[in-house]
């Protein structure tokens, strides 16, 4: 059994759909991109999982353009099965599944080079979301993280 807190698990989905919004112009939409390099059964946690496609769904889905899992593993099959059901076919729609040099020749299709990391086929440095302030936080004008 997995001891998890999965209020805990929604804040922080939902901590991070804020943040991405805070970085976006109004009305735009985003892309989320999973890779699964590295999953195995013991690090996999289907409720979270559940919880993630459901908050897409029922408050993004409109703002959510794409959903790329790149190389997941057979294992993910079997979870995707039970998920599937469970996500709105209008999610399903924008879900794709990517493996080997199809990551780079549709990641390149939608950004530019310099922008997507190099392990995506890309020129660009890989940026992850720290727990600091984001890029964006620190520039002058742009949007501050709301006080919760």
């Amino acid at each position: 059994m997995v001891d998890r807190d999965m209020d805990a698990s929604r804040a922080f989905i939902v901590h991070t759909m804020d943040r991405i919004f805070d970085a976006m112009r109004p009305g735009g939409q985003f892309l989320v991109l999973v890779d699964f390099n590295g999953l195995s059964r013991a690090n996999a946690d289907i409720k979270v999982l559940i919880a993630c496609f459901e908050i897409l769904q029922k408050f993004y889905v409109e703002r959510v353009k794409h959903l790329w899992f790149v190389e997941p593993p057979t294992l993910f099959f079997a979870l995707w099965k039970i998920v599937q059901p469970f996500v709105a076919p209008k999610t399903r729609e924008k879900i794709v599944f990517l493996y080997g040099k199809e990551v780079a020749s549709t990641v390149l299709a939608h950004f530019k080079a310099e922008d997507i990391p190099r392990e995506y086929g890309g020129a660009g440095d890989y940026r992850p979301i720290g727990p600091g302030p984001c890029v964006w936080e620190t520039l002058p004008g742009m949007p501050r993280r709301r006080k919760y």
